[in-house]
């Protein structure tokens, strides 16, 4: 002999249901009225915009820590980000930005009047990341450049810690970038 099961009525589930779960057959009878889907409906919706808002907030400022500054504009604040890009790839030896950077007749001058060209800048800079492997950069210690613009030429007068001109580089724009064409450092006084 076969068992045989017959299907149980809508009705027969909710008795067990209600039986065995009170508190969850007390919801479900809530939720199935107009005014409770409504409130239930309502309560996903406040959850998800808490959720959407907190996740676009998270991105946001995620995104606005991440994003490098423009370098490709013409405006003293492109110039003021190749300049700090300047700087991280000096520290790490980025020879691949360097060479972009510097213009072939590129030098740089020591207070002392020592010259350089972009090849010895592009040694000196692997040089001093093979040294300073792993160490934090450097913090700025002086006051902020003052970036002077006239059509396609950009000058960049960096003060030292007090006041005084520590250092002045000049760039050219061409090709929908800054080139850096010549560096000068002051003495430091102490």
């Amino acid at each position: 002999m076969a068992l045989r099961l017959e299907p149980l009525a809508v009705a027969d589930v909710e008795q067990v249901r209600a039986a065995t779960y009170p508190d969850v057959a007390a919801e479900s009878r809530f939720v199935r009225t107009r005014a409770g889907i409504a409130r239930a409906w309502q309560t996903v919706c406040r959850s998800m915009k808490l959720i959407s808002l907190v996740l676009l907030l998270a991105s946001t400022a995620t995104s606005a820590a991440a994003a490098p500054c423009s370098e490709t504009d013409k405006t003293a604040a492109s110039v003021k980000c190749v300049e700090d890009h300047w700087q991280a790839a000096f520290i790490g030896g980025d020879e691949k930005f360097l060479m972009q950077l510097l213009s072939e007749g590129y030098h740089s001058y020591t207070p002392a009047g020592v010259g350089r060209d972009r090849a010895a800048i592009v040694a000196l800079a692997k040089s001093y990341a093979a040294k300073h492997r792993g160490e934090p950069a450097p913090a700025s210690s002086g006051p902020a450049p003052d970036i002077q613009l006239r059509g396609d030429v950009a000058v960049v007068f960096w003060p030292a810690a007090d006041h005084a001109l520590g250092s002045v580089d000049a760039f050219y724009w061409a090709d929908g970038r800054w080139h850096a064409w010549y560096s000068q450092h002051a003495g430091v006084t102490k």
